[in-house]
């Protein structure tokens, strides 16, 4: 299944969708919106491959999931898709192009995707693998709000990757947000703060289906809806935005929006929006070992084409 990867990219570097060899009848979609594949952004702008990412498989679903960065005309382009086989064809097509921070939320790393943490590559130890029902059940607590609190343990070597890369927090912001346990986080050379992986259920989230379940990986994928606004991030390097979730608006904004750091500051109305969010997650062995969010903004109330 996961030979048609190198197929999908190279028919669209080649801008050539009539190569790829299609179901009678197909589902397809491009950033949420379906479409014929002639039609799609994605055949006609790549002028190369930058860097693949990771590729995950489910046997079971004869699905697969992959991300890369693209070359877009000397610009970096984070894609990430899935598709499902049928009988050798390609029956369903996602794809989602983020070209911005803006596209993503906040975070957008298309140029580290090759820098692959060792979380997610180093194998699972003998006796350690889950069955797919049991990755299941690991799926159904983070989106259901089947539980208040995530019950397993946070391996110490999970980290938050978002869009492509790690989450580096600016010092600032994350003692605003998380107070004195900012602290004891590691740093990156230049100084910013690295994000422990973390489950936090979110009553915006609607139930999700796994649509990629890797058993050899240990690797679940997850889509979820959460609603949240656009509102102002101020920082004394920056003055931009981010997607914050509704239960989280009040916290950002108490806690990072005050003193003299304002003066002066063009800033942007929290405004409402929707974050349809397709995350993978690595679980074995009792522990969550990995994290990755890969978000797309639309329009307040958006909605996944083939939710119910």
């Amino acid at each position: 299944m996961k030979e048609m990867v190198n197929r999908i990219l190279n028919a669209m570097v080649a801008h050539e969708p009539e190569s790829l060899p299609m179901a009678d009848t197909y589902t397809a979609m491009e950033n949420v919106k379906a479409a014929a594949l002639p039609m799609m952004a994605c055949f006609r702008v790549f002028t190369g491959i930058r860097q693949m990412g990771m590729v995950f498989a489910d046997p079971v679903q004869n699905s697969v999931f992959f991300y890369a960065d693209m070359d877009e005309n000397g610009n970096d382009t984070l894609l990430y898709a899935r598709y499902v086989m049928e009988e050798g064809r390609i029956a369903e097509l996602e794809v989602n192009l983020i070209r911005a921070r803006g596209d993503a939320g906040f975070q957008y790393s298309p140029n580290e995707v090759k820098d692959i943490p060792e979380s997610w590559l180093k194998p699972i130890p003998e006796g350690q693998r889950c069955t797919r029902d049991e990755l299941l059940a690991v799926a159904d607590y983070i989106y259901t709000g089947k539980a208040k609190q995530f019950p397993y343990p946070i391996a110490d070597d999970c980290f938050l990757m978002e869009n492509g890369g790690m989450v580096k927090e600016n010092p600032d912001y994350a003692e605003a947000m998380w107070g004195s346990d900012a602290a004891k986080l590691p740093r990156t050379k230049e100084g910013l703060v690295c994000i422990p992986g973390d489950v936090m259920p979110l009553v915006s989230q609607q139930p999700g289906r796994a649509l990629v379940v890797d058993e050899e990986q240990g690797v679940i994928c997850l889509w979820g809806t959460i609603d949240g606004y656009v509102v102002p991030y101020v920082e004394s390097h920056e003055t931009s935005s981010c997607f914050v979730p509704t239960e989280a608006v009040a916290m950002h904004m108490d806690n990072t929006l005050k003193g003299d750091k304002m003066k002066g500051k063009a800033l942007i109305r929290p405004q409402k929006a929707t974050v349809l969010q397709t995350e993978l997650f690595r679980f074995y062995g009792g522990k969550l070992h990995g994290q990755h969010r890969l978000n797309q903004i639309q329009a307040i109330g958006a909605r996944f084409p083939w939710e119910d």
